[in-house]
């Protein structure tokens, strides 16, 4: 009898991370299963599923206005509802002798819904509930505009998580401040839970390095020729994924009037799409200014090998948890691409992984009236920053050693069988 891993987890572009979980999951002789919706910012495409081994249930759910408070939280809510009902189908399907169910966004939802089909079943050792957590919430409330709404679900989400969190079998995070901060916060008195880090993924056979004129060559249908002219002749600095105030996508604004307006050697190509995208577009203009997409997945590694340095934003007007310890993936993407990195905010992990590998540039927000001088200093010593990226990808977000860790991790819940 084989064994069975659920992964739940909403979809803004693509599966993402749940989808080399369910790669890793399979290599280890598992059956994976994904529970997702059709991704919110993407067209229908077929490809992007696949590319990957996986059975993916997509979940088709629509609401009148997602970037709502309102709406998302309807989204959540319908979402996990329909979760609930996958779920209990495979659950009481007799052919495994064990099922993992490993919950993501959106929390705690996804916890709960997990934990009403256990409760249904009622089998504690053949079902074991494992949140995997990498966005902090609700302490990502934060950056959402303050009014009654936002405030209330703050307090009855942090309420659901202090009951449910510890109800859970085991805990993933893709760092040791997440750990930490969630430990001390939800699981006060179940400190013994079992837990294992795994960074963000990047799988290395897909993100790698490219020339422009290679990269241009497979997305080239989705450029003018004057779009392609200004990428191969001058230096681009690049943006990726969700543009939102809440990932401080504002910052985009000054870079490109500090940046780009004053030196026609440098271009700025923003890619991805959200509710920050129509401002960004209203309120700043260039000749060597593009912005795109968003794109499916699959040609996201051409993408990525058309800048030649990755810009990572996040929020900073508060300094809460949810913005000290946040880490997007897009840093392991930008990464395996062989691209520096340069980052404004306050992140921790961010910070320390950049000047550990010596892979980027950190500023804070205070101080982008030096961008350009920091764009130099990215310039000058281009070629060590680019290998430090390469080392940084193989050596914290590469596939190899987190499936050796979600191996020995599984491993510790079927000893119990």
């Amino acid at each position: 009898m084989q064994t069975l891993v659920i992964i739940i987890g909403l979809s803004d572009f693509s599966p993402g991370r749940a989808l080399l979980l369910s790669k890793i999951i399979d290599s280890l002789g598992y059956h994976s299963v994904i529970i997702t919706n059709k991704p919110l910012y993407l067209k229908k495409d077929g490809k992007d599923k696949s590319i990957f081994k996986s059975n993916i249930i997509f979940l088709n759910i629509s609401v009148p206005n997602y970037n709502s408070v309102l709406g998302r939280l309807l989204f959540y809510l319908f979402f996990s509802i329909l979760c609930f009902f996958k779920i209990l189908k495979l659950a009481c399907s007799e052919q495994y002798k064990q099922i993992f169910i490993i919950t993501r966004h959106p929390y705690p939802l996804s916890i709960i819904s997990s934990l009403m089909v256990k409760l249904l079943i009622r089998n504690d050792k053949r079902i074991i509930i494992i949140a995997d957590i990498t966005d902090l919430w609700p302490e990502s409330f934060t950056f959402m505009s303050k009014n009654f709404l936002v405030t209330l679900s703050m307090y009855l989400t942090r309420a659901l998580n202090y009951i449910f969190y510890p109800k859970i079998d085991g805990l993933i995070t893709h760092n040791k401040h997440y750990e930490v901060y969630i430990k001390n916060v939800y699981f006060i008195k179940k400190k013994d839970i079992p837990v294992v880090i795994i960074p963000h993924l990047v799988d290395l056979s897909f993100f790698r390095p490219m020339q422009k004129i290679e990269a241009l060559l497979r997305v080239n249908k989705y450029f003018t020729k004057k779009e392609t002219s200004i990428i191969l002749n001058s230096f681009v600095i690049g943006y990726s994924g969700l543009i939102s105030e809440s990932i401080g996508s504002d910052l985009l604004i000054p870079i490109t009037k500090e940046i780009i307006n004053k030196n026609k050697q440098t271009s700025f190509l923003i890619v991805g799409e959200g509710p920050f995208k129509q401002k960004i577009l209203s309120k700043i203009k260039g000749e060597n200014l593009i912005i795109k997409g968003p794109f499916p997945y699959y040609l996201i590694n051409y993408i990525l090998n058309l800048f030649d340095l990755g810009v990572i934003t996040s929020y900073y007007r508060e300094r809460s948890p949810a913005t000290l310890y946040w880490c997007p993936k897009k840093l392991g993407e930008y990464a395996a691409c062989g691209k520096p990195i340069i980052y404004i905010g306050y992140s921790k992990p961010i910070s320390s992984l950049i000047k550990e590998y010596n892979c980027g540039i950190i500023i804070e927000p205070e101080s982008l009236d030096c961008l350009a001088e920091y764009f130099d200093k990215i310039k000058e010593n281009y070629k060590n920053l680019s290998n430090g990226a390469l080392k940084m990808a193989e050596m914290e977000f590469s596939l190899k050693s987190a499936k050796i860790k979600m191996e020995q991790f599984l491993a510790r819940f079927s000893e119990n069988i």
